[in-house]
């Protein structure tokens, strides 16, 4: 249990929720008004810091990892009758809303919410300069939770830079939306902005993809041509998956980024490098610098501006917001349930937003009716259990096993893994990989370690 100072001269409000980040914003819209927030956690919290105070107000959330929040309001009209609680829920649910009313509830509010929104619910007075509120999407990333506005101020401040970033992250956690989000807010936003998936390109012509090449300069060179390097001219080029270049590739680019020059293939010229240098990945690159997979003076001179996405399980608060933000996006009007919405809030998501994306846009496809309900999720993704690790390795499954014996070998799960991967990507190997959250280089290699066709 968090506690606040002394009590001001308006009060002390009792501040429930598991979610830190909504403890915190409304602990401070509370202190624009001259309330004193004592913080809870849970429902455990709430009843200890009970005997310790009285509160004048409680902020009482109604989805609470220990207990229900309706149960947890009857103790209160009980222990405390002359509080005025309000309940916070964190996505629409007018029936329970109604019945926390009933039960005694002075008023409810849905996240996110504004200050003014909580600080009528409570019936005090407006505050001058009222707490500012999280922002909850940007730059087409939508997330409210204090991990996203830390996101949110480093793409801010690497706008108005031209050091290099590294954008670090599991599979599907945006990391090209915050690439994007840096140059269009960037004095390059007018200029190209070239994305270049390294773990999608051959080896062999990576080298060539990048830099550029002259005719001649091997078999199937047939002309010259201009690398995606400085095809970005005065922009920004994006190297995701960084850490698939092969170690030959490593050492040139680290050529460029020092020299801020590029020599094509087969030339003894170089060309100035004006393009801005953002480069992303899923891969543990520590790790691979252990193992001399990856260049230490590489990743120091990438490592300029480091960028952490969170994954989905940690900003769980965030999945109502992205869950509307993609029914929005897909034109329908669709509700979803109370049941379903926990149930969705309380997964893994080991491929994380795009994964959940695509939940959404299967439940718009597959279900008639307007409404999702809890009886639909397990339809609509698979029960929880996988889990991806935060270097982009393959997800370590938890499912119940496979038919076969017991004694299968770990290679022979994993080839089960890959194969019903391709089964389910319709055998777009891209898709597969994105799903298994590995590059699409790793994937091949897995392929053909396990003799699956590709």
């Amino acid at each position: 249990m968090e506690t606040g100072p002394a009590a001001a001269p308006g009060g002390r409000v009792l501040i429930v929720d598991d979610d830190e980040g909504v403890r915190k914003v409304c602990a401070a819209i509370v202190s624009s008004a001259k309330l004193t927030p004592v913080l809870a956690a849970d429902g455990d919290q709430a009843r200890r810091a009970l005997a310790t105070f009285t509160p004048d107000y409680v902020l009482l959330d109604l989805a609470l990892p220990d207990c229900d929040g309706l149960n947890l309001l009857r103790h209160l009209r009980q222990a405390v009758p002359a509080a005025r609680v309000v309940m916070i829920t964190g996505y629409a649910s007018i029936d329970r809303a109604v019945e926390s009313v009933k039960l005694g509830a002075y008023d409810y509010i849905t996240k996110p919410f504004e200050a003014a929104r909580l600080l009528r619910a409570l019936d005090v007075d407006h505050p001058a300069q009222p707490a500012p509120l999280p922002t909850t999407s940007f730059c087409g990333i939508v997330g409210a939770t204090p991990a996203m506005q830390t996101v949110y101020d480093l793409i801010e401040r690497a706008s108005r830079s031209d050091g290099t970033v590294l954008i670090q992250g599991e599979s599907g956690t945006g990391k090209e939306l915050v690439a994007q989000a840096i140059h269009a807010r960037s004095a390059r936003a007018r200029k190209p902005f070239v994305p270049v998936d390294c773990g999608a390109i051959s080896p062999s012509l990576i080298e060539s993809e990048l830099f550029g090449h002259l005719a001649g300069a091997f078999t199937d060179a047939r002309a010259d041509r201009v690398g995606l390097l400085r095809s970005a001219e005065d922009g920004t080029i994006f190297l995701d998956e960084i850490g698939e270049l092969p170690s030959s590739v490593q050492a040139k680019l680290l050529r460029a980024l020092q020299q801020m020059e590029v020599r094509a293939v087969g030339s003894s010229q170089t060309e100035s490098l004006r393009a801005r240098v953002i480069a992303a990945t899923n891969n543990d690159l520590h790790q691979a610098m252990e193992k001399g997979a990856f260049r230490r003076d590489l990743f120091y001179r990438l490592h300029v501006i480091p960028i952490f996405v969170p994954p989905l399980r940690e900003r769980r608060a965030d999945v109502p917001l992205l869950v509307e933000h993609f029914l929005r996006r897909a034109g329908r009007a669709m509700t979803v349930t109370p049941d379903a919405m926990r149930a969705l809030i309380e997964r893994d998501w080991p491929g994380n937003v795009r994964e959940l994306e695509n939940t959404v846009l299967r439940a718009t496809t597959l279900i008639d009716g307007n409404v999702i309900d809890s009886t639909r999720i397990d339809v609509l993704v698979p029960p929880n259990g996988a889990t991806s690790s935060p270097t982009g390795s393959m997800p370590v499954p938890r499912p119940p096993a496979p038919p076969g014996p017991a004694s299968a070998s770990m290679a022979e799960h994993e080839a089960r893994i890959i194969r019903q991967a391709l089964q389910d990507a319709g055998g777009n190997k891209r898709q597969a990989a994105r799903a298994l959250g590995i590059g699409i280089a790793t994937l091949y290699r897995k392929l053909k370690k396990h003799q699956i066709p590709a």
